[in-house]
């Protein structure tokens, strides 16, 4: 009883922290200001991805309040792998606030390009084009760990293949259409959500989750 307290904790803390970092990157941005739907956003996004990211998060909330009301979910997981479920959230979040830091004002929770908008390919950028998705991939599989319930680990897994499929090919276009052949040539030497380690030569991405 006393490990899934502390997982609460964890978790409400980790979810916190988020939060703040989000909301933080998006006033340095200035990303209030703007729509939060544009054109390029697939519409079919719009439509199951709202109700996916709401239902994953209301399952959050309700663990975070009380375990026992997700019992029905739960995965008979060990202590030591539930455990290891924070440690792939806390790397998540690190690198999380290294990619927020390397966008720094071109960071936007949606499909825009600004005005002076720059392609950003340090950081993990660096190796990896979709580098948010992929923080948020072991986020979601760090937080399935430590609540092991199938439920929590079903609809964050729906969600990243919403994303991977609806949005991904959507920001492709918007950043070819946006920096042409730059952008061509930063494709061949990187990965799209995990690093090819053939990167040899650096230039400057919207990123958004």
């Amino acid at each position: 009883m006393l490990n899934e307290t502390i997982f609460q904790i964890i978790l409400a803390a980790s979810l916190a922290v988020l939060a703040i970092m989000r909301i933080y990157y998006r006033a340095k941005s200035g990303a209030f200001r703007e729509s939060q739907f544009t054109e390029k956003e697939s519409n079919w996004f719009l439509v199951l991805g709202i109700p996916a990211s709401l239902t994953w998060l209301g399952s959050l909330l309700v663990w975070i309040i009380n375990p026992e009301w997700m019992r029905w979910s739960v995965l008979n997981f060990p202590v030591g792998l539930r455990w290891s479920g924070v440690g792939l959230m806390v790397f998540a979040l690190a690198a999380w606030g290294w990619i927020h830091h390397s966008l720094g004002r071109n960071f936007s929770p949606t499909l825009v390009v600004r005005e002076h908008h720059q392609l950003i390919t340090h950081g993990l950028y660096h190796w990896v084009r979709h580098s948010m998705y992929s923080a948020f991939f072991l986020f979601e599989l760090g937080i399935c760990l430590l609540t092991a319930s199938w439920f929590i680990g079903l609809t964050g897994t729906l969600l990243i293949l919403l994303i991977v499929v609806l949005r991904v090919p959507e920001e492709e276009a918007m950043m070819i259409e946006t920096f042409g052949d730059q952008y061509r040539e930063y494709i061949k030497h990187t990965g799209g959500l995990l690093p090819r380690f053939t990167y040899r030569q650096a230039s400057s991405n919207p990123e958004s989750l």
